[in-house]
């Protein structure tokens, strides 16, 4: 196992998130700061196998954001109270 590289994500305004990335071989695994391995709701595991030029950092974060971002397709439309015509 190699050595965990703190990073942290701003998720909006108010919220950032902190984790940890490792590369096994040309395996980026993203970690809590605990060092255990990110798994989704699905039971997949954040990971992703780099290829020549791919920046480990950056891609981590990209894949921790994906992960953070709350699926808000089915979330009710809040429109603006208008006035009695």
């Amino acid at each position: 196992m190699s050595d965990l590289h703190p990073f942290y994500v701003q998720l909006s305004p108010d919220r950032i998130a902190e984790a940890h990335y490792r590369i096994d071989g040309s395996l980026l695994v993203v970690t809590d700061p605990n060092g255990s391995i990110y798994t989704l709701e699905d039971g997949s595991r954040l990971e992703h196998r780099l290829k020549d030029g791919d920046v480990p950092l950056s891609i981590a974060k990209v894949l921790l954001r994906k992960a953070e971002q709350p699926n808000e397709f089915n979330k009710p439309i809040a429109y603006p109270r208008m006035g009695a015509a």
